[in-house]
């Protein structure tokens, strides 16, 4: 993993041996007479966020942005890689406003369209420019999180799991694999796949992951399997009126057994999970 020092002026790429972030912009590449040679390793952000923030819309067209990278190439020296014109999702972007004591132009838009905007100017910085090292970018916006990769991180997932829309082009694919990224599609004909997916991981992320530093992959994979224990085991379900998958209702107590209950509480993963039972 690189980490990368961001910086807007541009002099320190013949300075600093650390790797620099720049924006596009701060490199002057329309009205500077020469630019510094690095010597160092450096990669470029294109800079949406503010220009989006501005003018609610990309004001440098494709091209004029491929052109200003292959100057940027051959002058300052080849970069490590370099953002697209991407469509960022956070609230303030898309509806506009005063946020934090800035101004917000926003763009009318949706998360979907932000992103399939982003997808699209991918694909066309690939075919403007194939020899430029442009990454996949594509962002999100969650009410609990930010999800999806940014310029200052390089996509590292090894697979995109999606069903069969129609909105997933071919083209969306190809991407996803010149990015060294396997593309797994739902079965066929499992309406209810999504349905009974989605809902578990949703739990399993706000019962477990949200409360949980993973370490590494055996950490995670001896987590999962006490929660898929406990899921399965002990967790009422609503729709198996409060049973769990493998564990069927108790027999109701008589009047008399209630008066004083006896509960004993196990606790799993240090206390993340617990199960409560009638003491024997």
């Amino acid at each position: 993993m690189r980490f990368y020092l961001t910086t807007h002026k541009r002099t320190w790429v013949e300075k600093a041996t650390v790797p620099l972030f720049l924006k596009y912009e701060h490199f002057g590449v329309r009205t500077a007479r020469s630019l510094p040679r690095a010597i160092g390793p450096y990669a470029i952000d294109s800079g949406g966020f503010t220009i989006l923030q501005r003018f609610g819309r990309w004001t440098i067209p494709p091209q004029q942005y491929v052109d200003d990278l292959r100057r940027i190439r051959d002058e300052v020296g080849p970069f490590g890689w370099a953002a697209p014109q991407d469509w960022m999702c956070e609230p303030a972007i898309i509806h506009g406003g005063t946020f934090a004591g800035q101004t917000f132009t926003g763009t009318g838009l949706s998360v979907a369209e932000h992103q399939a905007r982003t997808v699209a100017n991918y694909l066309l910085l690939r075919e403007l420019a194939p020899e430029l090292l442009i990454i996949p970018v594509v962002q999100g916006w969650g009410s609990r999180t930010t999800n999806g990769a940014s310029p200052s991180t390089p996509v590292k997932a090894r697979f995109l799991i999606r069903d069969r829309d129609s909105k997933f082009m071919a083209a969306f694919d190809a991407a996803m694999t010149d990015a060294s990224v396997q593309v797994v599609t739902t079965g066929i004909q499992t309406p209810r796949m999504n349905s009974i997916m989605e809902r578990w991981i949703q739990t399993c992320r706000h019962e477990l992951l949200d409360r949980t530093l993973i370490w590494n992959q055996n950490h995670l994979l001896h987590t999962l399997g006490e929660f898929k224990t406990f899921y399965n085991g002990h967790s009422p379900h609503r729709t198996l009126n409060q049973a769990a998958p493998l564990r069927p209702l108790p027999h109701p107590d008589e009047p008399a057994q209630i008066r004083r209950l006896v509960v004993h509480r196990r606790d799993r993963l240090g206390g993340t999970l617990h199960e409560y039972r009638h003491a024997a």
